[in-house]
């Protein structure tokens, strides 16, 4: 999820032609339309598979109006907009939601749903589905990260207990390297890598990664700062399993802007587990740069002036 993603998650490229790292597509019965900004309509309409069957939607035009208003404007009453859970975030499907909501004579509903996109491109021999990447996630050395591992979780640990947290989840990959001083190459040009963490109020964390992209230092790291690791898929287990002591909830944190519906739907189906939706509190620790970032950054600047 995000305008930035592996090969392996790049559907909308596979289904469209278009290759910019914002959009969306929208399919029905007999229309394919395409939403983008515009940074990319000049690169839209070359790149799209044309004349049909897909449309161009420059969005932020004055008279182009927005899925949601699309949506409702031009679907039949009754219909189903089927989605991937896994790629539509929890606050703009709250927002799609609430717009659809508004004509309650049309009766749409938006159903979470297999990505059929994957099913068709599973089948493509001349096209095949890219694999996951695998490439080695390595230590963001301490004399360029400013503070180590244990003093982030901590600062974090502590936001949490004044908001009244006891868990919260990381899903933005960005926030996870910096937390963790690592770093991956799974999506070209940004050295992050696909994962989740959970952060403890107690400072403790765990990571749900691909364990075998691990480099031998970059284990010993976490080790050596209480973070367990787990497998990435076993973050759905996670949630779905975790109990609190008899007659208490865990107060599970996250940022809907930057989870997923899937993992917010496992978090609210857990009876143990309090929602506590709220922006990241990662991404605030982050923004509050150190002095070696902040002399990271200048040398940044005159190297590249």
């Amino acid at each position: 999820m995000g305008e930035y993603v592996p090969q392996r998650y790049t559907q909308r490229a596979y289904i469209s032609g278009f290759d910019g790292s914002f959009g969306w597509a929208l399919v029905t019965q007999d229309q394919a339309l395409l939403w983008t900004d515009g940074r990319y309509h000049l690169q839209a309409s070359q790149q799209l598979q044309s004349p049909e069957p897909w449309t161009l939607m420059k969005h932020g035009l004055p008279d182009v109006p927005a899925v949601e208003k699309w949506l409702v404007d031009n679907l039949d009453k009754g219909s189903i907009v089927g989605f991937d859970p896994w790629t539509l975030s929890a606050d703009t499907h709250a927002k799609m939601k609430e717009a659809l909501a508004q004509k309650k004579r049309l009766a749409l509903e938006l159903k979470p749903s297999a990505n059929l996109v994957d099913r068709v491109w599973a089948e493509d021999v001349e096209c095949p589905l890219p694999a996951l990447p695998a490439d080695p996630i390595v230590v963001h050395a301490l004399e360029h990260a400013g503070r180590n591992v244990r003093e982030k979780l901590r600062q974090v640990a502590e936001d949490m207990r004044k908001a009244g947290i006891d868990r919260y989840l990381v899903t933005a990959l960005d926030d996870i390297a910096w937390l963790l001083n690592v770093r991956g190459s799974d999506i070209p040009h940004h050295p992050v890598f696909l994962a989740y963490c959970v952060v403890t109020a107690e400072g403790a964390a765990t990571l749900f990664v691909d364990p075998a992209k691990l480099t031998p230092e970059a284990q010993a790291q976490l080790t050596a700062a209480s973070v367990a690791v787990e497998p990435y898929e076993a973050v759905c287990t996670y949630l779905a399993r975790a109990s609190a002591p008899a007659g208490e909830v865990l107060g599970m944190g996250y940022d809907p802007a930057q989870c997923n519906v899937k993992l917010q739907g496992l978090i609210e189906a857990n009876e143990a587990m309090e929602p506590c939706p709220q922006p990241s509190l990662v991404t605030a620790a982050k923004g509050v740069k150190n002095e070696v970032e902040l002399a990271g950054m200048r040398h940044c600047h005159q190297r590249d002036a």
